[in-house]
């Protein structure tokens, strides 16, 4: 059998261990005792010592969960959604006979839009009007912020941004207003 002196990187003695050759690690490290495992067919019996802790288990169980419970606390801070109060301009138009021109997806959209204050958000839409709008109610439209994309005779494809749904829905000849659906390719 194979003698091996192994050294310590931070003791100064050195130890001769039979049957871990090559190996230049500390005897009571896990990849001596596989090796010797490996090499012996034989499974080391570890020494189990006490906890060199200062601090009793049951204190480091307790830290743990401690620690455990702020960090959820942490966590639920961080989700609980800030909702400002609705602004005037909010509480009208939900009032008024231009929020039921709009569809659900769109009413839905322009809530959580206006919840955050994203008022710059684009939204496409489609417009129906009471006939072929005229180049009047075209450019009434424009002055209103919807930006016209095609007009096939009585559907207007567009865009608007949330601050002027408001202002697009009020006026007279708009029947409907639809949020665009994204086609998926199937």
């Amino acid at each position: 059998m194979k003698q091996v002196i192994i050294r310590h990187p931070l003791k100064k003695s050195s130890e001769v261990l039979p049957g871990r050759g090559g190996f230049n690690l500390p005897p009571s490290s896990a990849a001596v005792s596989a090796v010797h495992t490996h090499r012996t067919g034989e499974t080391p019996v570890l020494p189990v010592g006490r906890l060199k802790s200062p601090l009793p288990c049951w204190v480091l169980v307790a830290l743990i969960l401690a620690s455990l419970s702020f960090t959820q606390f942490c966590a639920a801070k961080k989700t609980e959604k800030k909702t400002p109060p609705p602004s005037s301009t909010y509480t009208t138009f939900k009032s008024s006979a231009g929020w039921q021109k709009l569809d659900l997806r769109f009413r839905n959209a322009w809530e959580d839009a206006t919840v955050k204050g994203d008022s710059r958000r684009s939204f496409e839409c489609l417009l129906k009007t009471k006939t072929k709008p005229s180049t009047d109610e075209i450019r009434q439209l424009s002055d209103a912020g919807f930006t016209s994309r095609s007009v096939i005779g009585k559907i207007m494809t567009g865009s608007i941004k949330t601050s002027d749904v408001p202002e697009v829905a009020a006026l007279p000849f708009v029947q409907a207003m639809e949020l665009a659906v994204p086609l998926s390719p199937k």
